[in-house]
């Protein structure tokens, strides 16, 4: 036997713990489920898609299920997400909060020396991170900086939670936040405003929660107004978010007027969007910091092997909305 945890259907921010037998079938996920959140009101197993590690874990079709079966070890976490199968972010707010209420006590918990603070220079007691020594304030400040990654600012190691801290309950929430933080990318995720999570199997605009049964639309988490909204796929034609963020004008680089680059993009690492810089074709997205080329939206790195900052290295690359990754593969 082992230990497996499920968000509880309709929010992302209480856990229950049950076990599966390490030859478990799919029945056995349905029973434990359905005995764990009872019908109603939460609904059968089959209202809901499973994600694991950001994958999809497919309930519906059993062959499936069983390829991606083995990521459901000790200790992984389930999150059920609604099925939407009529024609923004996950609120992360509680579990942020919840790490910067307990990381004092944790870093408390971590050996310290006497060392000079790599921050602010004074020798005082220190955490060691891998190259450099900071006090508790100082890391503090910096690992809600670094929207809780460690990594060396030195040499730029990424550091494994494990290896750091020491409670396994607080190590476990950081885990979470990292599988949590990486769901809202997808263009088939979103988060109704009763904080349930689902997720859309058809990619039309007009939607309902199955738990507060608010009609909205899926794309941009606005009231449906009928009259006003389309039923669309991917867009209800109102200001909606990834038809904007899909949607750009040309601009002269202002290092080559002679090329003409677009007026905003959608970042290929985070998937957020950003403004041109109005200086050359890389640039750095506000959000994760990635640089990228304007015109093929490849790394700096990458594309600067065969071109440079003012030069063209292919037409313009448009962005649709394929762009987005998808939990569900077509």
């Amino acid at each position: 036997m082992f230990n497996v945890y499920f968000f509880q259907p309709n929010t992302t921010m209480k856990k229950t713990v049950g076990q599966l037998q390490q030859n478990f079938k799919l029945s056995d996920l349905k029973v434990l489920f359905e005995r764990l959140f009872p019908s109603p009101p939460n609904g059968k197993l089959e209202d809901y898609r499973f994600i694991v590690n950001g994958i999809d874990l497919n309930i519906q079709n059993e062959s499936e299920f069983n390829k991606n079966k083995h990521l459901i070890i000790n200790g992984s976490t389930l999150y059920p997400l609604q099925r939407c199968v009529g024609g923004s972010d996950v609120d992360m707010v509680t579990l942020k909060n919840i790490v910067r209420n307990e990381l004092p006590s944790e870093v408390g918990k971590i050996l310290k020396v006497m060392a000079q603070c790599a921050a602010h220079g004074e020798t005082t007691l220190c955490v060691a991170l891998c190259c450099y020594k900071y006090c508790a304030g100082c890391f503090i400040r910096s690992f809600e900086a670094s929207k809780f990654k460690l990594e060396c600012l030195g040499c730029k190691k990424a550091i494994n939670y494990m290896e750091f801290f020491k409670s396994p309950d607080f190590i476990q929430t950081l885990d979470c936040l990292d599988q949590i933080s990486t769901l809202p990318k997808h263009i088939d995720y979103q988060v109704c405003s009763c904080g349930s999570p689902m997720v859309n199997e058809t990619m039309y605009a007009k939607q309902q929660c199955m738990q507060c049964k608010r009609i909205f639309c899926f794309f941009c988490n606005n009231e449906w107004l009928d009259g006003q909204m389309k039923n669309e796929k991917y867009t209800c034609r109102k200001d909606c978010s990834y038809e904007i963020m899909t949607t750009q004008d040309s601009v002269p680089l202002a290092a080559n007027p002679s090329l003409q680059v677009p007026n905003k993009r959608v970042c290929p690492n985070c998937f957020k969007d950003g403004g041109y810089g109005n200086c050359c074709k890389y640039n750095q997205c506000p959000n994760c910091e990635h640089w990228f080329c304007y015109m093929c939206l490849k790394s700096q790195t990458e594309c600067s092997k065969t071109s440079n900052y003012s030069t063209k290295c292919t037409d313009v690359v448009k962005q649709t909305y394929d762009t987005f990754p998808r939990l569900i593969k077509l």
